[in-house]
């Protein structure tokens, strides 16, 4: 970690004094042999710690045990996390299919709420798909065939 400080320390006195420089030079024909001299410093001065090899690669996974870093831990996390978002997400959609389907029947309805889990594949499951509204039976009939058919759950009404 020394090394990657010392560099940076070294490239940023480096661009100062190469901008100090850039200001002083003058106008004319030294111009561009001075500014591409100036380049090939400053080109130079990025590329010396990996010309020296002064960064030490050897120690990257020691450094990680240093910064008590569990990756297992870290992925299980990030795993977690994108079922959620994508359980939240699948949740949505079909709440939209289906309140769009009720709205295209005619039909008026409080809330509607998607039951849905993950399996050990990582697929997500509609268990069930619970409507409140105030129907008639006759229309209760006609939203369950339908939905049926654009889910494949027969939804249950409250």
């Amino acid at each position: 970690m020394e090394g990657i400080k010392e560099w940076a320390v070294n490239l940023a006195i480096c661009f100062i004094a190469s901008s100090i420089v850039v200001y002083l030079i003058p106008k004319g024909k030294l111009e561009k042999p001075m500014n591409t001299l100036l380049s090939l410093f400053l080109l130079s001065v990025i590329l010396m710690p990996f010309i020296e090899k002064s960064f030490d690669l050897d120690d990257l996974p020691k450094r990680r045990e240093d910064f008590g870093i569990d990756l297992e831990d870290k992925a299980e996390t990030v795993r977690d996390e994108m079922h959620y978002l994508m359980e939240k997400q699948g949740k949505a959609a079909v709440e939209i299919l289906v309140g769009e389907k009720l709205k295209s029947l005619g039909l008026n309805y409080s809330e509607i709420e998607v039951i849905t889990d993950i399996a050990e594949d990582s697929r997500i499951i509609i268990k069930d798909i619970v409507i409140k509204a105030e129907l008639t039976e006759p229309q209760k009939q006609q939203a369950a065939e339908e939905i049926e058919k654009l889910t494949g759950i027969r939804p249950k009404f409250e």
